[in-house]
């Protein structure tokens, strides 16, 4: 938690230096590619203890394409957006026992907003996929595959001639954990639990250096509940626990 607040104070920070520059540069619509590194920091709680956790090892990176702001002297009206993205990086697992495993990481969101001069408010719909790549080490660990789909809601806005900014919640529909167990934990097989309730956040700061280069900033948070319990082998049943993920990055986005 404290590593999401001191972001969310440095993302407040420098929309007010940037509204202190007397700049005329404007974001005109186009799309971006982006690439950006992050740290990722994932936990679960059993009885609100520590369980297990997953930290970036150092670094993931990302590489995408967006379509958000729109220059204010374009017209008003109905806007199609959307953000696509990669992630690869390494975690450094924390359980049972350690382990350094592969996380690849996809995320896929469109929107539909309403532009009124510098301000856009949209709603959408996001998937987002994760594959823990922990089945290659043996000695019980496997592979887990999550999915998350949801409702993008929130905004985006001018908040001055170099800095842009997206606000946006992540209303929760489902999601979707699947374990491999077969072949990798004895007497268990593949398994998946719905979780029913979740939701998260996303906050982006966008400074634009010229017109074909912008530097950018996030913060990604999610917290998801117990799921469901399911039969996983012989007499066991198993649950995915609540967890919380936060995602702090910075990137840039090139115009094209």
């Amino acid at each position: 938690m404290f590593r999401l607040v001191a972001l969310i104070f440095f993302l407040i920070l420098f929309t007010f230096s940037a509204y202190a520059q007397n700049t005329n540069v404007s974001k005109v619509s186009s799309t971006e590619l982006t690439v950006d590194l992050s740290y990722y920091y994932y936990e679960e709680t059993v009885n609100n203890g520590f369980f297990m956790s997953d930290e970036s090892n150092p670094l993931f990176i990302s590489v995408g394409l967006r379509k958000w702001y729109e220059d204010h002297k374009i017209e008003d009206g109905v806007r199609f957006m959307y953000t696509l993205d990669a992630t690869y990086g390494q975690t450094a697992y924390v359980g049972s026992g350690t382990a350094t495993k592969d996380y690849y990481k996809g995320r896929l969101e469109g929107y539909v907003g309403y532009k009124i001069n510098n301000v856009t408010p949209f709603i959408g719909y996001g998937y987002r996929r994760l594959l823990d790549n922990s089945g290659i080490l043996g000695g019980g660990f496997y592979n887990r595959l999550s999915q998350y789909w949801y409702v993008p809601l929130g905004i985006t806005f001018k908040a001055s001639d170099k800095a842009n900014m997206k606000i946006q919640y992540n209303y929760w529909i489902t999601g979707r954990q699947i374990s491999y167990f077969t072949g990798r934990v004895s007497g268990f097989y593949d398994t998946t639990n719905t979780q029913s309730s979740g939701g998260g956040a996303d906050i982006s700061y966008d400074h634009k250096i010229d017109e074909n280069r912008t530097f950018y900033t996030f913060v990604r948070y999610w917290e998801v509940m117990d799921s469901d319990w399911v039969k996983c082998g012989g007499s066991y049943i198993c649950q995915e626990p609540y967890n919380e993920t936060t995602e702090i990055g910075i990137g840039m986005a090139l115009n094209f």
